[in-house]
């Protein structure tokens, strides 16, 4: 009688034990004419809406099970029109990537801060991708040939320091890693040119 009651004590302990901790969090499904992305560490995820229709104009927001927050506008310098940008959330959620597939080989990436809770705004002008190309003429003195297709790379969350390297690339004048530190907010460029992100 006495090992029954301890078994089922220790089962009620384990029950009330598992209840404690958060689920994790499900994966995201795509439905109709929204997508999401999301990391396994974020408490939220992306989602796009507004992609239906011949000329898809995507709105983008910060999605909670309690909240839906949207995202600035994604600018485009070309005035180029895509179907939606994938989302890439830092493990400490202070920082979002996006980065869009546009022309060619081309593409155009943005970086969003977050401010207060679920409220994010844009870094770099007009767009990231494009001043940290502007960092890189004003820095070296290279002008941009008059045709040109432009792709950024970024490279893995930084486990360890506040820097995070991004490669400039297009084919046969441009081929350079930068890094940007996210305390100073500011570019430089990466002591080390040996290694890409593709």
């Amino acid at each position: 009688m006495m090992s029954a009651r301890f078994a089922f004590g220790v089962f009620a302990t384990l029950l009330i034990c598992s209840c404690a901790f958060h689920k994790p969090a499900e994966p995201v499904r795509e439905s109709g004419d929204r997508s999401a992305t999301t990391t396994t560490r974020a408490p939220f995820h992306i989602e796009t809406t507004g992609l239906e229709g011949d000329e898809p104009s995507p709105h983008y927001w910060v999605v909670t099970s309690t909240q839906r927050v949207p995202l600035p506008v994604l600018p485009h310098p070309d005035g180029t029109t895509c179907p939606g940008a994938h989302f890439t959330i830092s493990p400490d959620q202070q920082w979002i990537f996006a980065d869009e597939k546009l022309y060619h080989r081309a593409n155009e990436v943005w970086l969003l801060h977050r401010d207060s809770e679920l409220h994010y705004t844009l870094v770099g002008e007009p767009t990231f991708g494009r001043a940290a190309l502007a960092y890189y003429m004003r820095t070296t003195g290279k002008r941009l040939p008059s045709d040109y297709y432009f792709i950024t790379r970024i490279g893995p969350w930084p486990n360890v320091g506040s820097r995070i390297r991004l490669t400039l690339y297009s084919d046969d004048w441009l081929d350079v890693a930068l890094c940007y530190d996210f305390q100073t907010r500011t570019f430089s460029i990466s002591d080390d040119q040996t290694t890409t992100y593709y």
